[in-house]
């Protein structure tokens, strides 16, 4: 957690410039209000510029035309894979439980390849290349949670 004051503005109502480090479930606008409380000058929010969630940066962003343009010409670059959004570790299934684990059924944790924490039971679940779906260890097992 960090928040850093930016720049200034003096005058009526005076402006300021914060950079905020924050996690997940944080509401700046009401950080905005509780700082104006603690001042004794009320405050709002008028904008905000969020610059990364998670492990998405605005610097790898696209604009809107930037998209437009890429789709006019044929390309998709813009589009990340599944994996970009999901934080978890990976786990790959040998091709004779692919079908299994899409219609439900769980894996025996030694036909399961990969590492993972014992005490994060949620994985992304993998063929060579594809995530499948998110798995839940229980049991000595590997169950479906979601299927792609």
């Amino acid at each position: 957690q960090r928040l850093c004051l930016d720049k200034w503005y003096a005058g009526n109502p005076p402006k300021a410039f914060l950079t905020i480090e924050c996690s997940k479930g944080t509401y700046v606008r009401t950080l905005c209000h509780d700082l104006g409380q603690a001042l004794g000058c009320g405050a709002y929010m008028s904008y905000l510029v969020r610059v990364r969630s998670g492990s998405f940066k605005i610097q790898d962003s696209w604009t809107l035309e930037e998209i437009e343009k890429a789709a006019g010409e044929g390309s998709f670059a813009f589009l990340l894979p599944l994996t970009a959004g999901v934080d978890l570790p990976q786990v790959i299934l040998p091709e004779f439980r692919i079908k299994a684990f899409k219609n439900g059924l769980p894996t025996r944790k030694e036909f399961v390849q990969g590492s993972w924490d014992e005490n994060a039971p949620y994985v992304q679940v993998m063929d060579n290349e594809n995530l499948l779906g998110i798995g839940v260890w229980r049991e000595e097992s590997l169950y479906p949670h979601k299927v792609f």
